[in-house]
Formats: C-alpha cells, sequence, structure tokens
C-alpha cells in the first residue's frame, strides 16, 4: 500500500518534471535531446524555427551533426564532446533550405545518478547576424589598418586612442607615443589648431589643410578631414580623422606660386601661347610694350604685332622647324607706333617632352 507521502513526493516529481518540460518546449533557445549516437530523440520549437522550419517527425532519428556545414569539423566536435562530455563553441551549419546560419552550442552528455550516460543534450542560439556583424567589423578593421590614408580614432576630449600604419608612418611617431595626444599636436601653429579644434566641435566636422613637424623636425602639411562619430541615438562616441600628406604638391604649389609672381612681375614681356601660337598669357611688362589690354590680345598670333608679315611668316616656320628663335623684330604698337624687340621663342614641353606651349620672353 501507498503512503500519503509517497503519493505527495510522486506528485510532485510528475510536477516537477511537466514544468521543466514545459520551459524547454517553449525555451526561446534551441535544445534538442539526443541518443548516444547523436541521434535525434527530441527538439523544441525553438530548434525547429532556427533551423530553416523543420517538424519534428524530419529531424527525428537524423544525427544533429548533419546540420553542420562542414561534416569534418562536426566530427571533431563530436570526438572531443565524447571525450571531455561537454562542448561549447561556435558552429557553421545549414538550414532546411540551404541557408547559412552559424550557431553557439552548449552540448553535454546527460548522466543518471549512478553516473551512466542516458542521453545528450544540446542547446544553441542563432548568433548568425551577430557573426555577420563581427565579419563586417572584421573587414572595417583590416581596412582602417591597411589604409593609404592617414587614419586616426579620438575619444571625446579629441586625445588619440588609435592611429593606422599610415598615420605613424607620416608623422614618424609609434602608435604608443601618440596615444593620449591631441590629434593636432603636431601643428606648428597651435593657436590655429585650438581655433580648428574649436570649429570641429561647433560643427561636428572639419575639413582643411595643416602644417606641421613630423617627429624629425621635417615639415609636414597635411589635408585633414575630421567628423564626430555618432552612435544610433544621436549620442556622439569618438572622433574621426582622416588626412592625406600633401607636402609635396603643396611644394610645388608654392613654387608655382613663386614662379607666377615672378613671371607677373618681370620688367622683360614676356607671353605664353597654344601649339598654334596664339596668345594665352602676357605680363604687365609685354602689355606696356604693345599698348593693349589682356583682353585685346589672348587668342591672337603672337606675331600679328610684326611689322613686316611676311618676316613673321618666316620667323615662324623657322621657330616650328628648331623649337626656339631668337632675333629683333620690329612691330607697331596699339597706337600704331614704331617698337623694335629682341624676342626670345621656345616651345615648352612637359616631362613626357609633349609639347604644351609656347613661350616668348
Amino acid at each position: 500500500m501507498t503512503s500519503p507521502i509517497n503519493k505527495i513526493s510522486h506528485a510532485r516529481l510528475l510536477e516537477e518534471l511537466r514544468i521543466k518540460s514545459s520551459a524547454i518546449d517553449s525555451a526561446v533557445n534551441g535544445i534538442v535531446f539526443g541518443d548516444a549516437d547523436a541521434g535525434i530523440t527530441y527538439a523544441n520549437a525553438a530548434a525547429l524555427e532556427l533551423l530553416g522550419g523543420y517538424t519534428l517527425e524530419e529531424v527525428l532519428g537524423r544525427s544533429v551533426l548533419t546540420f553542420a556545414d562542414s561534416g569534418e569539423e562536426a566530427s571533431r566536435i563530436f570526438a572531443e564532446f565524447m571525450e571531455k562530455g561537454n562542448w561549447m563553441g561556435e558552429v557553421a551549419g545549414r538550414k532546411k533550405d540551404g541557408s547559412p546560419i552559424f550557431v553557439h552550442l552548449s552540448a553535454s552528455l546527460v548522466r543518471d545518478d549512478n553516473g551512466n550516460p542516458i542521453c545528450t543534450l544540446c542547446s544553441f542560439v542563432d548568433i548568425t547576424r551577430t557573426r555577420q556583424v563581427l565579419d563586417e567589423l572584421r573587414i572595417k578593421s583590416s581596412a582602417i589598418d591597411s589604409a593609404v590614408n592617414g587614419i586616426t580614432f579620438g575619444d571625446l576630449e579629441g586625445r588619440v586612442t588609435y592611429g593606422n600604419a599610415a598615420a605613424s608612418n607620416m608623422i614618424g611617431y609609434t602608435l604608443d607615443e601618440v596615444l593620449g595626444w591631441s590629434v593636432l599636436s603636431f601643428a606648428d601653429d597651435q593657436e590655429e589648431a585650438a581655433r580648428i579644434l574649436t570649429e570641429f566641435w561647433e560643427k561636428g566636422s572639419w575639413s582643411g589643410e595643416v602644417a606641421g613637424r613630423k617627429k624629425d623636425g621635417s615639415r609636414l602639411v597635411i589635408h585633414m578631414s575630421a567628423s564626430l562619430v555618432r552612435d544610433d541615438d544621436g549620442n556622439p562616441i569618438c572622433t574621426l580623422s582622416s588626412f592625406i600628406d600633401i607636402t609635396r604638391s603643396r611644394q610645388a604649389f608654392e613654387e608655382l606660386r613663386i614662379k607666377s609672381t615672378a613671371i607677373d612681375s618681370a620688367v622683360n614681356g614676356i607671353a605664353f601661347g597654344d601649339l598654334e601660337a596664339r596668345v594665352t598669357y602676357a605680363n604687365a611688362a609685354a602689355l606696356d610694350l604693345t599698348g593693349y589690354t589682356l583682353e585685346e590680345i589672348l587668342g591672337r598670333s603672337v606675331l600679328s604685332f610684326a611689322d613686316d608679315q611676311e618676316e613673321a611668316a618666316r620667323l615662324l616656320v623657322e621657330f616650328w622647324e628648331k623649337g626656339s628663335w631668337s632675333g629683333e623684330v620690329v612691330g607697331r604698337k596699339k597706337d600704331g607706333s614704331r617698337v623694335v624687340v629682341h624676342m626670345s621663342a621656345s616651345l615648352v614641353r612637359d616631362d613626357d617632352c609633349n609639347l604644351r606651349e609656347c613661350r616668348c620672353p
């Protein structure tokens, strides 16, 4: 005869089992039970949904390993699981429709009170989206690390927290040396740097040129674009600066500017023409010499001012044959008065020896 106490204990046990069964059935995580050979004996609704909409009947008896993308990896994991009695990690698999899925799997060997294995238990969650995001972040991180442009990140006080190899090479410092520095601590003019930072914090972005010094003291000019990085809620989280070294192009620009100023202010008359000898530029001295304005002579032949057009045509033929010409030419000013000039003309070529223009200084 069963005692009332045994009846109560049995009822409690049944209730506990019922609660546990309901919890497993309705769990958000996928849960699968299997036999000693990993053949599925039970799968909850979450597991069936995660695997792409299988029915319980379709998966019963199948090895849990058949859902893995790599059979070789699955066999290795199963061998480790049987050896240790548990396993935890990420596994790539395939859904019913063949689409990829990544799960974080926790597997354990269930034992009875005597320590004998009775079944396997697998619990898993879908981390496909997380894995994709991590892969995207990894790609972006690699792209930033290997970018040709210098790239730095900073905290919300503008202190450097990261710099890629290009940034380090550009300024000559190692990353460890610049961590915690202001991104503009290398600038020559710290007053200008402070103004730039003020404008950056006001507008959330800034773009322009900054002159500074490398670690070895040599001059550096960069074009920098800085922006305030915000999260999905619009809250600022860090600063991002991207910059390129324009020192050489800046030097070339300065050289051209100096040459241009020298030509503009030269005492000798200087004119440039296209490859048909039509005037494209003339300095002030050339205009004073002829009495014309620049607008009046643009497009005219350089030799249209010659008094003797036959001689001018002969000179032009000789010029094209030799690529240069030097001598005296008699011409007429705008007011008709006579002028005699000593002219030196040459063909200007680019670095590849291609003709670019005519020059008459």
